[in-house]
Order: structure tokens, then sequence, then C-alpha cells
């Protein structure tokens, strides 16, 4: 799907080619559900009840067993939730419902409206969809206003709803697990737009507070929090998938997030949270970091601190495209990127404060600034990555030395965000690397490295291609510079720029 690595062709792939079709759609929604995903269904059977909305076709009212007057019509839809019995469908027709209130089904019931853009919930006060008994489905309808949908119980789905909603809440999608396991949840083409919070996010408090098998396949995060405050600060990303809750089990299959005010997809990374099993793959982040480059910390196509594997994803257009970034005393681990690709971003691949990880086959291009960075790390096995067309920046403020890959520690002056935390060698490590086309005399700069290995090509016609300050151990006979050029080469990929 991706074409990340030497792929012949000229012409452009457009974005949608990187999206799922919905073949691919429904075989991740039916290969990722595990053993605990098995829907229990209750003996009642398929009763459904159907609410009609104000503004309906008069053959839908006719049918109706409730019909909405447009005034806090969410009394008559929960009336149908609590009338219908378990197993049953409460389906809402086209139309318009104002609601001023929670709308939340009993367990083994759905909630279904006649079409995502055809049934729309508009909620001028706080209230919206709530999960909080097993096995509820929530599909089909659009939500807009002042809402959040919370599922905040085990056994949930959510397929095809699309939320507009403001900043009142914390996320749009929000999953919560409070002094308890929330798992089995799962997103299918849901869509959060112009929202002014997280687009989606998973959070907790308490003792436990664990997320589990939760899965986002062919979701959207855009806009989100990009044109208004939010009262949680600003942080906002698309997709939040770990706040302040563990995690263990997640797969984002598919996703897209665009224009989001920090991040795209996005992982805290505080040393007492449990982070495991967390799978991005086929996913694409463009054009975040909205609020401007200089002003993000992470500003990331992918912000991902621990317990992740990454395949097939590709950012652009981002400050950070894929990174991996830990505080100080927060530790980076158990990272694996394969196949991915950045363009375009201030820096394609930052690997900062962390160990134990690799990053395979992957691609930077066009980086404005650096290619590939790795500060105060060990035991990371950079295999086969290609660089190419980087710009160049100083290896530290002030520094006279421009390179467009960075395996230094990053000082306080480098970075606004970074109070020394990242400021280290790297040691213990393999890289592999590919590079032409960078703007800079220095393409690979080490400093006070200990115990590394670097291997691969550069397409360079500078004395000082290939520059070790300080360091012992380090062996770069490996890397072969000759002026040869225009080898790399793989398919662009048209992506349009937002308004």
């Amino acid at each position: 799907m991706l074409p990340a690595g030497a792929a012949a062709g000229t012409s452009a792939t457009p974005l949608e080619d990187l999206r799922l079709t919905e073949e691919q759609v429904s075989e991740y929604t039916t290969s990722l559900r595990t053993a605990s995903s098995e829907w229990a269904t209750a003996e009642a059977g398929t009763v459904t009840l159907i609410v009609a909305a104000y503004d309906a076709g008069e053959a839908s009212k006719a049918q109706a067993d409730y019909t909405c007057d447009g005034v806090n019509d969410h009394v008559e839809i929960q009336a149908a939730l609590k009338a219908v019995p378990a197993g049953g469908t409460v389906l809402l027709t086209e139309g318009t419902f104002n609601c001023a209130g929670n709308l939340q089904p009993g367990a083994y019931t759905t909630l279904k409206g006649s079409g995502d853009g055809v049934t729309v919930l508009k909620f001028p006060g706080v209230g919206g969809p709530r999960v909080r008994s097993s096995y509820v489905t929530f599909a089909d309808f659009t939500i807009l206003g002042t809402a959040d949908l919370l599922v905040a119980q085990s056994h949930a789905r959510v397929h095809n709803v699309t939320m507009t909603v403001d900043n009142s809440r914390i996320g749009a999608f929000y999953v919560w697990a409070s002094n308890k396991v929330v798992e089995d949840v799962e997103f299918v083409n849901c869509k959060a737009i112009d929202c002014g919070r997280y687009g989606f996010i998973n959070s907790g408090e308490g003792s436990p507070k664990l997320v589990k098998n939760v899965r986002f396949i062919n979701c959207e995060a855009i806009n989100c929090g990009r044109d208004s405050y939010v009262n949680t600060g600003p942080w906002v990303t698309g997709f939040d998938i770990v706040e302040k809750n563990d995690i263990d089990g997640a797969w984002i299959v598919g996703c897209y997030a665009e224009g989001n005010q920090e991040s795209g997809f996005h992982l805290e990374g505080f040393s007492y949270l449990s982070i495991k099993n967390v799978n991005f793959k086929d996913c694409v982040s463009v054009n975040n970091a909205a609020k401007g480059k200089d002003a993000c910390m992470f500003g990331a196509g992918f912000t991902t601190p621990k317990g992740c594997s990454l395949e097939n994803c590709y950012s652009y257009n981002n400050k950070h495209g894929f990174l991996v970034s830990g505080g100080s005393i927060s530790k980076c681990y158990d990272i694996s990127m394969k196949n991915c690709r950045d363009d375009a971003s201030w820096y394609g691949f930052m690997f900062r404060h962390g160990y134990d990880s690799s990053i395979t086959d992957c691609i930077s291009n066009d980086a404005e600034r650096q290619g590939i960075v790795l500060s105060k790390a060990w035991d990371l096995t950079v295999d086969n990555f290609t660089m190419k067309n980087a710009g160049g920046y100083p290896l530290h403020a002030g520094s006279s030395t421009v390179t467009a890959a960075k395996f230094a520690g990053t000082k306080t002056a480098d970075d606004p965000f970074a109070g020394g935390m990242w400021h280290g060698p790297v040691t213990d490590s393999t890289i592999d690397i590919n590079a032409e086309g960078c703007a800079s005399d220095t393409v690979i700069c080490l400093e006070n490295a200990e115990r590394v290995t670097v291997t691969g090509s550069i397409a360079s016609s500078s004395p000082d291609a290939v520059k070790v300050i300080g360091g012992s151990n380090v062996d770069t006979s490996g890397v072969v510079v000759s002026n040869a050029g225009d080898t790399l080469e793989w398919k662009p990929i048209a992506i349009p720029l937002i308004d």
C-alpha cells in the first residue's frame, strides 16, 4: 500500500490510495477481534423500535414507535432505549434530533441511525451517547454541538459515527477506565472533524485504569483543537492512545490524522504508565503541529514512547515525522518501526532518551532539517535507513557543524523543550544508512558516541560527509562515500495541503 522503499516509477501516488478499501476494513474488523471480543447476545432476540425526527418524512413518521417534536428529543430516544428488550435496536430515522441530555442504552442494545450525515444528533448543551453497560453498539449517525461519545464499560462497538463538537469536554470519542478494566472497544469508520478538543482519547484514573484490546480501524481525526482553546491545555492531538491510562493491546489500522493542534497520533510516556502491545499499521498523518512547529513540543505525525510497533505508516509535513521521546526520568523502549516513511517534516525520525528498539527499511525524504536524530540512546538497531534531500541543521545551537543526520545529545539551547532531558550520546548501537541529495557538507555526524558501528553509502563530494567528534569505539569504516547520486528512487506521494 505505501511505497516505502526503493520503488521504481515517477508518477505520484494519490493520498486516497494509501487508505483502506471497504474490503480491507471488513477484513481487519473481523481479524483483529480476539477471544475476548466474542459478542455476547441476549435471548430476547432482535426487536427494533423506531424513533422519528421532527423533520423526518411522513413515511418514516408513519412507521415510528416514537415521534420527536424537535425539543428535548433525547427524552423520546431514551424512552425507546429503556423499552427495547435486551438484544434489540433503537433505529433513528433520517432528520435532526435536538438533544439536551445523555443517550444511554442498556446491555446488549444498539442505537443506530439511518446513516452518517442522514441522521444528525444536535447537542446544544453538555451530553452525548454513553456506554455504561456491556455489549452496546452505536452506529450510523452524526453528532454536532456540545457533546462527547463516552465509553466507560467493556464490549462496545462504534461504527460510522462522525463528530463535530466544541471544546467543552476532553475528547470527542472518549474511552475512560476508572478503577476498572475497559476492554474490547472497537471504533470503525469513525471521524472527528473540526473538533475543539482531542478527536479520540483513552484515559483513566485509580487502580486499575487499564484499556485493553481497543481497536481503531479506518478512523479520521482532522483539525482537532486547531482553532479553539482547549480547557485541558494546549496539547490536543488527533488520536491520543494513552493519556493517563495503562494499555495492553491496541490496534490503530488505516487511520488518518491531519491538521491537528499538536500531533496526529500520540501516546504519553510517563514512567508510571504501562504501555504494551500497541500496533500502528497503514496509518497516515499529515500537516499536524497546526499551532506552529516552533510552539510544539511534539508536533509529530506519530509520538510513540514505548511498547509500540509501527508498520507501513506515513508522515508528511509535521514537526517530527516519527518521534520516540521520553523525559529525564521516562525512558523509551520496545519500539519497532518498519517500512515507514516521512516526507517534508522538520525532522524525519527522532529517537531521544531510550533503548532496545529498531528502525528497519524506513525512509526520510525532503526533511527540512534532519532526516534522522538519535539522542541519549543505546541498544538501537537502524537497518537499511534511506535519507534523501535532507536540508541539514546545526549539530547544536550556534555550532558550525551543519548535519543531515545527527547522532548526538540535544542540549537545552538546541530545543526550548529539552531542559537537558535528551543530552546524552548514542551508545552500543548499529546504524545502516544510505543517503543522497543532502544539502549540508556533513551528512552524518556522531558526537561522543560509544561503541557504535555505522555502515551504508553516502552520495557526497564533501570531505566531511562523515564526521566523528569525540567518543570511542566508533566504527565508520563500513560507510562508502562517493559522488554517485540519484540511485535512491521511489514513487512520490501526492499530498493535498489543508487550507
